[in-house]
């Protein structure tokens, strides 16, 4: 008897779960963001409750963060020199 090929489930229920990651991260970025926390990837790790991991690999989510750290420099940046 052979076995079903299940590979397409297992892999529908993989893209769940990144989507599910991503969700949560850009969530955690947005709410650490506007609450003037430090957006960096063990505090967004922490904040959505996933790992540090599944954040390095995806670019999108180092883009996002690297965005939202150059807006706080930018910010600190208009504070100190009233630009």
């Amino acid at each position: 008897m052979t076995r079903a090929d299940n590979t397409r489930f297992l892999t529908q229920a993989a893209a769940g779960r990144h989507q599910e990651t991503l969700r949560k991260a850009s969530e955690a970025i947005a709410r650490l963001d506007s609450t003037g926390q430090p957006v960096n990837f063990s505090a967004v790790a922490a904040a959505a409750g996933v790992s540090r991991a599944s954040l390095y690999r995806d670019p999108f989510t180092r883009r996002r963060q690297a965005l939202a750290f150059m807006d706080l420099l930018m910010t600190a940046d208009e504070e100190t020199y009233g630009r």
